[in-house]
């Protein structure tokens, strides 16, 4: 059983010496262990809350990171394509081109 210390040492010293205990009354006890239950429920509740949070913020990054990707992929694609398209036409231009021999060369 717990003693609960009221008032000053000296009346504790007596009250010792004549074997008397004091203890928190059982409704005290009761009202203790509900506060200490509350209290853990509302730490689980916290921790569920912060863990929630953790998940959506990751999944949110995920999504973010995807959506990066995927324009970065998207502009690679189109650079590629254009600098390919780019190219075929200049060759093709060179290809078709007729020779001319201008006033310069005479």
């Amino acid at each position: 059983m717990e003693s609960v210390c009221f008032g000053p040492p000296s009346f504790h010293q007596r009250a010792n010496e004549c074997r008397i205990e004091f203890a928190a009354p059982e409704h005290m006890r009761r009202i203790q262990e509900s506060h200490l239950l509350q209290s853990l429920k509302m730490a689980v509740v916290l921790a569920m809350v912060v863990h929630g949070m953790g998940l959506l913020v990751k999944t949110l990054w995920g999504v973010q990171e995807r959506r990066f990707s995927a324009t970065f992929e998207t502009m690679r694609s189109a650079a590629i394509s254009m600098t390919t398209a780019f190219v075929f036409c200049l060759l093709s231009i060179h290809r078709h081109a007729r020779p001319e021999t201008g006033l310069a060369f005479i």
